[in-house]
């Protein structure tokens, strides 16, 4: 009998799996440049090694579109404020 009952208590978590961070979810470009440089870089891939990508590549290029100065032409203080 005390079988049955937790038969009765089960319930179904819905978990979606493909779901990214919503900057990545609005930014389709950025998310297929990273997908790619992550599988040329596999063997060597880490957390560090993207995080160095990320801020040495990605956020620059971000930053020279959106404000059409990159790093090296702004100060450090403005360049802070961008990002």
């Amino acid at each position: 009998m005390v079988q049955a009952a937790q038969k009765k208590r089960k319930f179904t978590l819905f978990i979606q799996k493909n779901k990214l961070p919503p900057f990545l979810e609005q930014n389709q470009d950025i998310t297929a440049t990273i997908k790619q440089y992550c599988k040329e870089h596999l063997s060597e891939l880490s957390v560090e090694f993207l995080l160095d990508y990320l801020h040495k590549t990605i956020i620059p290029t971000m930053v020279k579109d959106i404000h059409g100065k990159g790093k090296d032409e702004m100060s450090e203080e403005e360049y802070a404020e961008v990002v």
